[in-house]
């Protein structure tokens, strides 16, 4: 069973995965163009190297982004099932939990 603590450890691990993979791209970011040019196209192992650096970053993003997506259902799953019950105070100011018949 996934719970939102679940879900939330999972978003976690993938925006960290996210942000050691950008340590790549920050290190492009800080080249010239004839340093980026000379690193990965000078040779396939290069081209490789950035097409990979590429791809895991979209991946890691589309991860990251259907994690959001369950969150979010969840989120609203909790509130659909928490609406269904009505706190009513008793005699003794104790609360008692009161589960409404679904429609």
């Amino acid at each position: 069973m996934t719970t939102l603590g679940n879900l939330i450890d999972q978003l976690i691990t993938s925006c960290t995965k996210m942000y050691i993979n950008q340590d790549d791209l920050y290190e492009m970011r800080r080249m010239s163009f004839e340093e980026f040019k000379c690193k990965y196209f000078s040779s396939e192992e290069g081209a490789e190297k950035l097409w990979l650096t590429f791809k895991r970053a979209c991946d890691l993003n589309v991860e990251r982004s259907d994690i959001i997506d369950k969150i979010d259902s969840e989120v609203i799953n909790i509130i659909e099932q928490s609406n269904k019950t009505t706190k009513i105070v008793g005699t003794n100011n104790l609360p008692y939990n009161i589960t409404l018949p679904k429609d």
